[in-house]
């Protein structure tokens, strides 16, 4: 996956609640030029249609059709909350990948995540890990 820097892998984050955990995660994607100030609004109104949260403590936040406007480029930030983040429906999110995307590399990227995060084992040793590589590893493997 080339949507991925090893720098743009954040660990040991901490949140509050979903809505920080958003907000850190858009901070970080405008620091990394994906993405301008008004994707955040797209990535909440995206949560309140249908939750973003895929299943082993992984959430994949992004923005809704109307927000893609604000994409500057295709990628994605990946955090870990080793405490985990409520995020609703008896859900915690221990890995964020918040995606910076259009159509179908939307897409492409939402599958090859859900591909290579399919391990509940892989997922729990993810959340806790203090290597960034690990993570790395793990997401751009070939499924």
């Amino acid at each position: 996956m080339d949507h991925l820097l090893k720098s743009h892998i954040f660990l040991r984050q901490f949140a509050p609640n979903k809505y920080r955990a958003l907000k850190q995660a858009c901070l970080k994607l405008i620091e990394a030029g994906m993405v301008g100030p008004g994707y955040f609004h797209g990535m909440c109104r995206r949560e309140l249609l249908s939750s973003t949260y895929l299943d082993n403590g992984i959430a994949v936040p992004h923005g809704v059709p109307g927000s893609r406007s604000e994409i500057n480029n295709s990628g994605m930030i990946i955090m870990q909350f080793p405490e985990g983040v409520d995020w609703g429906d008896n859900n915690r999110a221990f890995l964020l990948c918040a995606l910076a995307a259009n159509g179908k590399e939307h897409l492409k990227m939402l599958s090859h995540l859900a591909c290579s995060l399919d391990d509940t084992e892989l997922c729990r040793k993810l959340a806790v890990t203090e290597q960034v590589d690990q993570i790395y590893q793990s997401i751009t493997r070939f499924c």
